[in-house]
């Protein structure tokens, strides 16, 4: 809301243009709107067609002076906009390969929305989302780092907690903080399994290790949805009772039960849900 302000990057869904809004002293400054064509960021990384458009997963922020457009399948493009009032672009960071199977892992790099870069030392970084695939567990969110200098990808993550991504076309936040020239803070804002739940994580990333480590874990939630009853987060124990006292699940983060009245022990804590 100062004199200087800042500028909102909005993009519509099958639109080719990003829209930048300039707040100046809590209002539009009008006089300085405008809307680029950015056709070039929509790229498809998976087989190089020119999509054109933006599509429902689509982010655009500033980074350095350029705007980055992060698209679901078109991985994450730099664009510098020139003085003409015309985009080009700088780079492109589309994360390969596209996807890295291990024997129970199927790890999907460019099926996610959500970025950030940050320099500790003398080298930038870029954080992007990424998602898991398993016979266990479907659609479990993530993240990795990748080092700008040679794009090599020196850490991931895979995020604390079951069925933490309900579907791939949910958009993730990052924010990155360095604290030291070998260590930054990593916020990983992210959507859950069942309606209007989301979760913020906070990790260290270690340059010196090459790891990133969780310093605050998600806390266990318990979520009635239709039909089932979700444990979201870290729990020891869970125990699932009726209204009658009977024990019906243990251990299970998934409960598949009918309409009506449970208790929810979770490493001893209570809670009365009602399923519908």
């Amino acid at each position: 809301m100062s004199e200087e302000g800042g500028t909102f990057y909005l993009l519509c869904a099958n639109s080719p243009y990003v829209y930048i809004l300039p707040i100046k002293n809590g209002a539009q400054d009008v006089d300085n709107m405008n809307a680029v064509d950015v056709s070039v960021a929509f790229e498809n990384s998976n087989d190089g067609t020119l999509k054109g458009t933006a599509s429902t997963q689509t982010i655009a922020y500033e980074y350095d002076g350029d705007i980055i457009i992060h698209e679901r399948k078109c991985g994450v493009k730099r664009m510098h906009i020139g003085e003409d009032g015309n985009a080009t672009k700088v780079k492109d960071y589309t994360i390969v390969p596209l996807k890295e199977e291990t024997e129970s892992m199927i790890c999907f790099p460019t099926d996610m929305v959500g970025s950030c870069f940050f320099t500790i030392g003398d080298e930038d970084y870029l954080v992007y989302s990424q998602r898991y695939y398993s016979t266990e567990v479907a659609y479990e969110s993530g993240f990795a780092v990748l080092r700008l200098s040679d794009e090599e990808k020196v850490a991931e993550m895979k995020s604390q907690g079951t069925n933490i991504l309900a579907n791939p076309a949910f958009g993730q936040w990052f924010a990155a903080v360095p604290v030291s020239d070998t260590q930054a803070e990593i916020y990983h804002y992210f959507p859950a399994a069942g309606a209007n739940n989301a979760f913020i994580s906070k990790y260290i990333f270690d340059l010196a290790s090459s790891s990133v480590e969780g310093v605050e874990t998600t806390t266990a939630k318990v979520v009635a949805n239709h039909g089932e009853i979700n444990v979201i987060g870290n729990a020891n124990s869970v125990e699932v009772y009726n209204v009658g006292g009977i024990l019906i699940s243990k251990d299970e983060m998934n409960v598949k039960c009918n309409a009506g009245i449970y208790l929810v022990k979770v490493d001893g804590k209570v809670s009365k849900v009602i399923v519908r």
